[in-house]
């Protein structure tokens, strides 16, 4: 995007066809009548109407990514106009005897992107220190080093982002500088190619096969292979084909191909150019709506977008100039060439403004109101971007040093010597050595001048850098103190055991680090093997653990609500010497029979799981899952606490096991909560009171399954079992117990936690399926 920043922005147009210059931002245009043509080229070449066709492009991203939650195609623009400006540039230098070297081509180009977007990086790091929760700030460190490094893409694809995902409350507000990435890694090669063109155009001149042509062949065959490349790449791995710089250079190719003839392009007809011009306008506003880009891009499905604004850009060239019936005309007009001005801070600033939104409401999406303040705030950001940083930025590049010298004072020129009065020895050695200093100063600056740009840029970086790294760095520090911490340090759930003695240190940290605590899944035991191991596509995972040669086997069967509990199962199989395996499927609860489930298999992995309990009913001692299921959230009026359930069509699902005389304990569900507590409570701004939740409000008073456990509907074998209390101690569901952080989302347990819960739950499922403790 910052490539479209060229005054040179277009191969000069053919004699005859330049007037008068439209102007930029700072120039008004004149006012016109309806039937006048509108004069669209500078003596440079610069087409008004392709800055309105950036500005276009942007608002398309813009409105796409902050309402509707789709891509628009509007980047893919970007791209192909990026490589227009750089080719066109390029080759028209080149043919007018001045051609442009590599380096200095790398070092402009790099000056054009970095001011803006080292100003947006460290602001971004500014907010995310203020407001997103400290869960968030490992990733966004990273994700800063590989912005700056323009390796933001390549980091995407390896963590598996899903760029088309609607909810970006929870996405990185640097995600978007994956783009920048391609560009400038784009931008670099580039040069190489141009450069390597012309060095072979030196050798096929003398055959007619000049600079444009072995240009025109080198691209066609870069386009030719990427996007063979992209088409195979996406229909195989999309979501990571999406990021990929080989899968986009057929894009950026097609763009240099459109500079090396859009000037040699016959002039068409009036009435076809006005068509060829509209139609790619309507392509190019239709794309996201009409065209499911989710899976498609950047495959063959990105010919949309891109040929829509090839056509824009053939329709409005070899023209004297247009009228209303053109779409170049309105392209030309002051607010689209105002938005294109600004396109590139407009893009830098949307996004994160459009993160930061969604986690200050709350929401997974913006409403009209809210969406049109983070617009507002975008564009006025933009504007300011562009006024106080490009701008001088561009006018300081001119010759960055030239005020500076002009007041370093000029050495007074030495007396002329009279014959005979010639100093000799040191005494012209002194003379010569204090002229030498004396010019110094102008001597650095002239120095200092020459190499003032490629400094500026290493400034920039390093200005970004370093709080990064002091920031990463704390990280770290704070991770060996963490590692060096006692047990006692953090006993978790053992301080609610009766007689229990306070040890925690002042001065430790609750673990899991917030760094860490997203990650903190149960990962308990190893897959299964042997007789225990499974042999289907819906059972997602089975693993084992305790002691693997014990006669007596606790199988535990659901989803991730029922792996949670696997650290405190296992340490309750070392102890009492059992074996223990685990079916999951993440999302699926156990028999569920809801209708609109997310899941629609797993209607088959109830029956899978019955299925593998049924081959091995002999070695099975007592099954455990989860019976209930709690909401974030009632429905109808009612409260999170009065529409928790037994969970639909667990009767029937259990029922063969009890007949076969198998134990059933039911375990109540964990709280949900509608807001994320490890986030709450990882940020700077919030205590544990403000993040803290009153269990009457999340669960019901009484554990629903007791229905089913005493009374008349009493189903012999089902016993129950409750945490609740554990979880959520004195009736309130808090962040961290004991010195360890509870929570990784809105209902799931760390790992850590879980585990120091062994002993209670070891007492209780003891007491649930009526067994002795060993020993």
């Amino acid at each position: 995007m910052a490539g479209a920043k060229e005054a040179d922005s277009v191969l000069l147009p053919r004699a005859g066809t330049i007037v008068r210059w439209v102007g930029s931002l700072s120039t008004r245009l004149p006012m016109q009548n309806s039937t006048a043509t509108a004069p669209h080229r500078s003596p440079a070449g610069f087409r008004a109407d392709l800055a309105g066709l950036r500005g276009v492009a942007v608002l398309l991203v813009a409105i796409y990514h902050i309402w509707v939650g789709r891509v628009s195609g509007g980047v893919d623009v970007f791209l192909l106009m990026s490589a227009f400006f750089l080719t066109g540039g390029w080759v028209r230098a080149t043919e007018s005897g001045r051609p442009r070297g590599i380096l200095s081509s790398w070092i402009k180009r790099l000056r054009g992107l970095l001011p803006a977007a080292a100003l947006v990086i460290a602001t971004i790091l500014l907010l995310t220190l203020l407001i997103l929760p400290g869960t968030r700030w490992p990733e966004t460190l990273s994700q800063a080093w590989a912005s700056l490094g323009y390796t933001q893409n390549v980091h995407l694809a390896n963590v598996a982002v899903d760029y088309y995902n609607p909810d970006h409350s929870k996405s990185s507000p640097l995600q978007h500088f994956w783009s920048l990435s391609v560009q400038g890694q784009v931008f670099l090669l580039w040069p190489l190619l141009l450069a390597g063109a012309g060095l072979v155009a030196r050798y096929t001149r003398r055959f007619g096969w000049g600079l444009r042509r072995v240009s025109l062949a080198l691209f066609g065959a870069v386009f030719i292979a990427s996007f063979a490349y992209s088409v195979v790449f996406t229909a195989q791995d999309q979501g990571r084909a999406y990021f990929s710089t080989p899968a986009r250079l057929w894009e950026f190719a097609l763009g240099s191909l459109l500079a090396l003839v859009v000037d040699k392009i016959p002039t068409l007809p009036r009435w076809l150019a006005r068509c060829i011009g509209w139609l790619g306008f309507a392509a190019l506003i239709s794309c996201g709506m009409v065209l499911q880009v989710e899976g498609q891009f950047p495959g063959y499905a990105a010919l949309w977008p891109t040929l829509a604004a090839a056509a824009i850009v053939v329709a409005g060239s070899g023209s004297s100039g247009w009228n209303r019936a053109d779409v170049s005309w309105w392209l030309s007009r002051r607010p689209a060439v105002w938005l294109g001005e600004i396109s590139y801070p407009l893009y830098l600033w949307h996004w994160p403004l459009l993160v930061f939104g969604l986690f200050l409401w709350g929401s997974t999406a913006l409403n009209l109101w809210q969406g049109a303040v983070v617009l507002v705030l975008a564009v006025l950001l933009a504007m300011a971007t562009h006024r106080f940083v490009e701008l001088p930025a561009a006018r300081w590049a001119a010759r960055p040093l030239r005020a500076l010298e002009a007041r370093v004072p000029a050495a007074p020129a030495a007396p002329k010597p009279v014959r005979g009065s010639r100093p000799r020895g040191w005494r012209r050695v002194a003379r010569k050595a204090r002229r030498g200093v004396e010019r110094l100063p102008r001597r650095a600056v002239g120095g200092l001048d020459r190499h003032a740009r490629a400094l500026a840029i290493v400034a920039l970086c390093f200005a970004v850098a370093l709080p990064v790294a002091l920031w990463q760095a704390s990280l770290n520090q704070q991770a060996k103190s963490a590692a060096t911490q006692s047990p006692q340090d953090n006993p978790g759930a053992a301080t609610l055991e009766p007689g229990y003695s306070d040890e925690i240190a002042s001065s430790a940290i609750a673990l899991p680090l917030p760094a860490d605590q997203k990650q903190d899944w149960a990962t308990t035991g190893q897959a299964c093997a042997g007789q225990w191991a499974i042999d289907s596509q819906v059972i997602e995972s089975c693993h084992e653990g305790g002691d693997l040669g014990s006669k007596t086997t606790v199988l535990v069967v659901g989803d991730s609500h029922a792996q949670q509990w696997t650290p405190a199962l296992d340490a309750a199989a070392q102890a009492q010497g059992w074996h223990w395996v685990a079916l999951y499927r993440p999302g699926c609860r156990f028999g569920s029979t809801e209708e609109g489930s997310a899941d629609p298999e797993c209607a088959a992995y109830t029956q899978e799981a019955k299925d593998y309990v049924a081959g091995r009913t002999g070695a099975i001692s007592a099954i455990v899952t989860v019976a209930t299921k709690s909401v974030a959230a009632g429905e109808d009026g009612a409260s999170a606490g009065e529409s928790e359930v037994v969970v639909p069509g667990l009767v029937d699902a259990i029922s063969p096991w009890l007949k076969e005389g198998l134990p059933v304990v039911g375990l109540r569900d964990t709280p949900r909560f509608s807001f994320d507590m490890a986030d709450c409570a990882a940020r700077l701004t919030t205590t544990e009171e403000q993040c803290s939740v009153p269990l009457a409000e999340q669960l019901a008073p009484l554990n629903p399954l007791l229905e089913l456990t005493s009374g008349p509907a009493r189903l012999k074998g089902l016993t129950a079992m409750d945490m609740s209390d554990v979880v959520c101690p004195d009736g309130t569901c808090v962040p961290a117990i004991g010195n360890v952080n509870v929570w990784i989302d809105d209902s799931h347990l760390t790992s850590r936690f879980a585990l120091t819960t062994g002993e209670i739950f070891e007492r209780r499922l003891l007491a649930a399926l009526g067994w002795d403790a060993r020993g």
